[in-house]
């Protein structure tokens, strides 16, 4: 019995400094948090180790000069039982589809600081990811099915990228997701179908900041969808000049709409939902889709003495801010931009009406018309 307990004992020593015994001499393998890890940081390497025990379960790479993840490379080396994966500042530029392949107990891969343009929709079909980092790479467009179906997925990071455009069904069935990170991006509008596939969308966290946002009607569906159903760090417009640097937190979807240049309408670009002014060669033109509000509303206001409904304020007044501080002075911008001119002193504006007709052109006879009509303060 002595002699069959101290077997098994010796069996057992020899067992677990087998990995150990493995490792080469450009790695430090040992046990960290109960993991056996290999860490061969900063060793000039060039390519995945190939000698390394398949019992190593972290891998870290970091700061190494590995242009190319080939396909099932990771599984080739015998690495089967890898957990976590960082290849941090590699020079990466190519990642095989198959890159991951055979990796089935796999949660964490790190591929940040890299310069990485694209990624296949197969390359992270792995169902126990949880963790995926791709900060700082110059990756444009995320594919669709990129991200679909990963049951333990939690938290996705693509900050510091050029992403531009996300496919349509580049999300899909991601019930566990709790974090995605856009952060520093080239983003400019997204619609809410893009995530609302994703399964427990109650629960999910953005952090979308320091996008060039253009805050107009193309993104109202999805600034109220976030701001609805989930946390965003503080998010600002960048576009349109009049919403610049306002944050979403800040802002009523209302403030969401679209202005559209003259030529544009001339062109038949655009098909107003209702007309801001009677005159067709109006500059004001434009869609509302929830609040149909017109210059003639507006006018007819004024001139029956009557003040504008706060929700006809809430539109009209950034778009006649915007306009108006082209041409008026600086003291009238002022008034506009503290929404006292349509709350207090509509009759304020008849006396600037001169200016009013320099980005509402009308006829010699619509003119006179207005003018006659006119109410004396």
């Amino acid at each position: 019995m002595g002699l069959l307990l101290t077997a098994v004992m010796l069996q057992t020593g020899w067992s677990q400094s087998y990995w150990r015994d493995k490792c080469i001499p450009q790695c430090h393998c040992k046990y960290v948090d109960g993991r056996k890890q290999a860490d061969c940081q900063r060793n000039g390497m060039t390519d995945i180790p190939t000698e390394l025990s398949d019992e190593i379960q972290v891998l870290l790479l970091n700061d190494n000069y590995i242009r190319e993840l080939k396909s099932k490379i990771f599984f080739k080396a015998g690495l089967v039982n890898l957990q976590k994966i960082n290849l941090r500042n590699c020079s990466i530029e190519d990642v095989d589809q198959h890159a991951f392949a055979g990796l089935d107990v796999l949660t964490h891969i790190d591929l940040s600081v890299n310069q990485i343009k694209r990624l296949d929709p197969s390359t992270f079909q792995l169902p126990s990811l949880r963790y995926l980092h791709i900060n700082n790479n110059s990756i444009q467009r995320l594919e669709n099915n990129l991200l679909a179906n990963l049951p333990q997925l939690q938290v996705v990071e693509f900050n510091f990228n050029r992403i531009s455009d996300i496919g349509d069904r580049t999300f899909f069935n991601l019930s566990k997701l709790k974090m995605l990170k856009f952060k520093n991006n080239q983003l400019v509008q997204l619609q809410p179908s893009l995530f609302q596939s994703i399964g427990n969308i109650a629960k999910l966290s953005f952090d979308l900041q320091d996008n060039p946002w253009k805050c107009d009607c193309q993104l109202r569906e999805f600034f109220d969808f976030v701001k609805s159903n989930s946390f965003s760090t503080p998010t600002y417009c960048h576009e349109p000049e009049y919403l610049e640097k306002k944050s979403w937190e800040s802002l009523t979807k209302e403030q969401f709409v679209c202005l559209h240049t003259e030529e544009e309408i001339a062109d038949e670009k655009v098909t107003p939902s209702s007309q801001l002014s009677n005159h067709p060669n109006s500059k004001l033109n434009s869609t509302f889709n929830e609040i149909k509000v017109n210059v003639k509303i507006f006018s007819d206001n004024i001139n029956d003495g009557n003040k504008i409904t706060k929700d006809q304020e809430s539109i009209i007044a950034p778009i006649l801010k915007q306009l108006l501080e082209q041409t008026l002075d600086e003291k009238l911008a002022l008034i506009i931009n503290q929404n006292e001119l349509l709350q207090k002193k509509v009759k304020q504006l008849e006396v600037k009406i001169d200016h009013l007709e320099s980005y509402i052109p009308l006829k010699n006879a619509d003119r006179a018309s207005l003018q006659s009509d006119k109410i004396k303060t």
